[in-house]
């Protein structure tokens, strides 16, 4: 079921920023191949999972990314808004724009080929962000999602890190029955700096109960500088936590219960809440070593397993 008129979820890659966009060509996404014109597939949600089609064989933004039809509760590709900036507090379709503070923008940003993205850029120093979180309503939400799977493209520019920065995250209440029930509860995903000023994987728990604020890192870098896919499977009930990055599951990043520490206390289980929030952006909790632009395109939200092509 497509949610909003301007779902392409199998679009193919495309070009970089046009004349008029806020960053340089020479950091920016670039031309990958030529558009597929297929659109979105209209039928229902229960018409089975969409066919993920192949990617070719080339290194990455070597050749186009057809995704095939979407038909995943939630589906979106930015095409139905106005390019420009998005100001904090906003409404964009299934969204709300949260922008921190002056030391991030957000906005819908237009490619060469005049197809649209979301883009966030984080000033250097900056411990702040922006990003877009799912209005209250959303259909995909309208019942219980102990698990919840979804996947995006991504392009992001080499520049900046921190110690600890978000792209993607799911939040939700504990259910009863489990232990700390009744709190607010976050999976996420996003970098840290490796070490080099290079930007590895990282997961993240909250929980407002415990106190905890976890983490589980990885050696494996996120690519930048091309087009790439990352999709994930949150599993609150089981606890388990997986990402993929260009169809192969991150190293070391998976959790099962346990993550690798949490601060200012002992390890603790990451207590699954039924998700109900999902948000995706860029943000980051400790000072950027460097200016950092991400766009984020084609966001696929499900009920049941999506996976890269």
């Amino acid at each position: 079921m497509t949610l909003f008129s301007g779902c392409v979820c199998g679009d193919d890659l495309r070009g970089g920023l046009d004349g008029g966009g806020a960053a340089d060509a020479s950091t920016g996404p670039r031309d990958a191949g030529a558009a597929d014109a297929g659109r979105v597939d209209a039928g229902s949600v229960d018409a089975g999972i969409f066919d993920a089609g192949r990617t070719d064989a080339g290194a990455t933004d070597a050749g186009p990314f057809d995704a095939g039809p979407c038909d995943a509760l939630l589906c979106e590709s930015f095409e139905a808004y106005a390019a420009g900036p998005l100001g904090d507090g906003q409404q964009l379709g299934p969204w709300r724009v949260e922008v921190s503070d002056g030391g991030s923008t957000a906005a819908i940003a237009t490619l060469s080929d005049g197809s649209k993205t979301l883009r966030v850029h984080l000033d250097q120093g900056s411990s702040a962000g922006a990003q877009l979180k799912t209005r209250a309503g959303v259909p995909l939400f309208a019942a219980a999602r102990p698990q919840l799977y979804g996947r995006l493209r991504m392009y992001m520019s080499p520049d900046g890190t921190s110690a600890h920065w978000t792209l993607l995250g799911a939040s939700g209440v504990v259910p009863s029955g489990t232990t700390s029930a009744g709190a607010t509860a976050s999976y996420r995903a996003g970098g840290y700096d490796d070490g080099s000023g290079k930007n590895a994987w990282r997961a993240a728990y909250s929980n407002s109960a415990t106190g905890q604020e976890c983490h589980r890192n990885s050696p494996q870098r996120m690519q930048a500088g091309g087009w790439i896919c990352v999709s994930f499977s949150f599993d609150g009930p089981s606890m388990q936590y997986r990402l993929f990055q260009q169809g192969q599951l991150v190293t070391n990043l998976s959790v099962d219960q346990f993550g690798d520490g949490c601060a200012d206390m002992s390890n603790q289980k990451w207590w699954g809440p039924d998700f109900s929030e999902l948000y995706v952006g860029a943000l980051s909790f400790s000072p950027m070593t460097g200016p950092l632009d991400v766009w984020v395109d084609d966001v696929t939200l499900d009920a049941r397993p999506v996976s890269c092509p």
